[in-house]
């Protein structure tokens, strides 16, 4: 009986010439839906991950370098001039077969940054998928239409979270970094200390100081330059795998204030007072109240005329 073959192992990638700097790698993945509308939350999906969308069938998207990928310093993957090309097959009815050609600006790319494309590829897939599966909103339940981004009723954004794709390509390619770092620095540091150890020997027994002179020189440089290399990347594993609470991020960010309000169903507590009468209540509300003893009014009673 014939072994099954899964789609996560047909991934495959391969460098090419170095004089191209050119690194490629495919991921197949099998998604519920029809092409057609796979395609159009795809591109959704590349420019939600920075992807310039050139053509739409075939799906075509490339991103540029960024940060210091511009200059062969990143050790993240995901940082490098980037070109994928999206092929979309109907299997059946409600499967499409997905390719992820990747074509990558850079001369080399080991088992660990292959890892991190496919990575990436599948968070497209999710992102793709995440929104194709929200149909209701989860405030007011109001069905959506076609592909807003808000409640067309209560105007509530139409995502609450990110799929935990999204998180997992961006450990794998942080880690990656940081372990590339690391190695590089140890690489480094580890010459730079051979160095100097050749240039005291050189001293000693050599009739050129001078040589040993900048050989140390030069060992010393290399040291601390590996060394910043290798903390930098322990640093960068650290931050990745043990990210700042959200808390004290957002301590320096003003917070907004929150007005109260109270329960219309609850009546305030009486206060602690005796019960006063309705007119002993509403009379004391007026400044000049008038004494509660009055003076005496004389009366006037007229005489009677005596009948005659």
């Amino acid at each position: 009986m014939a072994k099954k073959r899964y789609s996560f192992e047909e991934d495959s990638g391969s460098n090419l010439s170095p004089a191209l700097g050119i690194s490629e790698h495919t991921v197949i993945r099998v998604m519920a839906g029809e092409a057609d509308v796979l395609r159009l939350r795809l591109a959704a999906a590349l420019e939600q991950l920075g992807y310039r969308v050139i053509d739409e069938n075939p799906l075509r998207a490339k991103h540029g370098a960024r940060g210091s990928a511009s200059s062969y310093m990143s050790a993240n993957a995901l940082d490098y001039p980037t070109t994928i090309e999206v092929g979309l097959k109907q299997q059946g009815k409600g499967s499409t077969r997905v390719t992820f050609d990747y074509s990558v600006v850079h001369g080399h790319y080991g088992k660990g940054d292959r890892q991190s494309l496919t990575r990436e590829a599948e968070a497209i897939i999710a992102l793709a998928a995440y929104r194709a599966a929200q149909t209701n909103c989860i405030v007011c339940g109001a069905d959506f239409i076609s592909d807003s981004r808000f409640c067309r009723k209560c105007g509530a954004p139409t995502s609450s979270a990110a799929p935990a794709e999204l998180e997992v390509m961006r450990l794998t390619a942080n880690v990656r970094a940081g372990h590339q770092w690391t190695l590089i620095g140890a690489s480094i540091l580890a010459t730079g200390t051979i160095l100097p150890l050749i240039a005291l020997l050189s001293i000693n027994f050599s009739s050129d100081p001078k040589a040993a002179k900048a050989l140390l020189a030069i060992g010393l440089a290399l040291a601390g330059f590996g060394w910043l290399a290798m903390s930098s990347g322990i640093r960068k594993t650290h931050l990745t795998l043990n990210p700042r609470n959200s808390d004290e991020d957002d301590s320096a960010t003003p917070r907004r204030h929150q007005h109260f309000v109270p329960d219309t169903n609850e009546l305030p507590a009486e206060p602690d007072r005796e019960r006063l009468s309705i007119t002993e209540s509403t009379t004391g509300l007026l400044n000049d109240a008038p004494s509660s003893a009055r003076e005496p009014v004389p009366i006037y009673r007229t005489k009677e005329k005596s009948s005659e």
